[in-house]
């Protein structure tokens, strides 16, 4: 092999890596599993209703939508419900590794006049049972406000610093609706929780967000890293072992790009059961 061809290889190496790279930076960012709710029935396997007296509610989601992230995290949406089932705006829950933010956001049916948050990360300490609003740890009153964060330190959980890579926080967010901004009464007056339809007691409704912490794509970046170290050491070592590339060009590339995804395979599973 000539110095001539080596660099050239090596030039092509460079670019296919770039390429990768370039798309994965597209879809890196904050990955979620399948999520699954930490409050089920055990026995149905089905989530149960808030429910009051013989009537049962199914509305919103419990586990919420994913939203932006914040370095390594990412947040989750829920829909805020007024009297079970009425849309008020949307509960947006977060952590930078040092906070848990609870950010309620109303929309022109109503504003917000106190709201008030227990959090809770272990399900088996979630009550069955409506917490009394005014006894929560986390609130705030006579705001009269279209959005508001609440702002918890991890530090009350003994979490701050922790990597909190697929943590469930299950967050009960209450909020007491007053006449919107516009002067809209449609909720004004009624109660209203983030969630939805995974109350697990009877009597007066409530319902829980369950917020699982979405990590940084760690394996897209494992997948690149570890498939170019393997294409690398395939386009080096075939040729001291004897074995000569192709005259041309493309199919150095295509060796380059096979034995780039058989390295990357397992990387992948292997680097994704850690992130």
């Amino acid at each position: 092999m000539v110095l001539g061809e080596k660099s050239e290889q090596l030039i092509n190496m460079k670019r296919l890596n770039l390429g990768i790279l370039g798309a994965l930076v597209v879809l890196a960012g904050c990955s979620d599993g399948a999520l699954t709710s930490g409050l089920q029935d055990e026995t149905t396997g089905t989530e149960v209703f808030a429910s009051k007296g013989a009537t049962t509610s199914s509305f919103g989601n419990p586990l919420g939508e994913p939203g932006e992230c914040s370095g390594n995290y990412r947040s989750r949406s829920y829909e805020l419900l007024a009297g079970q089932k009425k849309l008020a705006g949307f509960v947006n829950v977060s952590t930078d590794g040092n906070f848990l933010y609870v950010t309620y956001d109303t929309n022109e049916t109503a504003d917000l006049k106190e709201v008030h948050v227990n959090v809770y990360t272990d399900a088996t300490d979630v009550p069955t049972k409506r917490p009394a609003p005014g006894q929560a740890p986390y609130k705030a009153q006579n705001l009269f406000l279209d959005s508001y964060t609440v702002s918890i330190p991890l530090s009350d959980f003994n979490l701050q610093g922790a990597d909190l890579c697929g943590f469930t926080f299950y967050v009960i967010a209450h909020a007491a609706l007053t006449v919107d901004e516009t002067g809209s009464q449609a909720n004004a007056g009624e109660t209203a929780y983030s969630g939805g339809n995974n109350n697990l007691g009877k009597g007066a409704w409530f319902y829980i967000s369950e917020y699982t912490v979405g990590c940084a794509g760690g394996w897209l970046l494992g997948f690149w890293g570890l498939g170019s170290i393997g294409a690398v050491a395939v386009m080096c070592g075939l040729p001291a072992a004897g074995v000569h590339w192709a005259k041309r060009g493309r199919h150095r590339t295509g060796i380059v790009l096979v034995a780039w995804i058989l390295a990357a395979i397992p990387s992948a599973i292997l680097t994704g059961a850690w992130f």
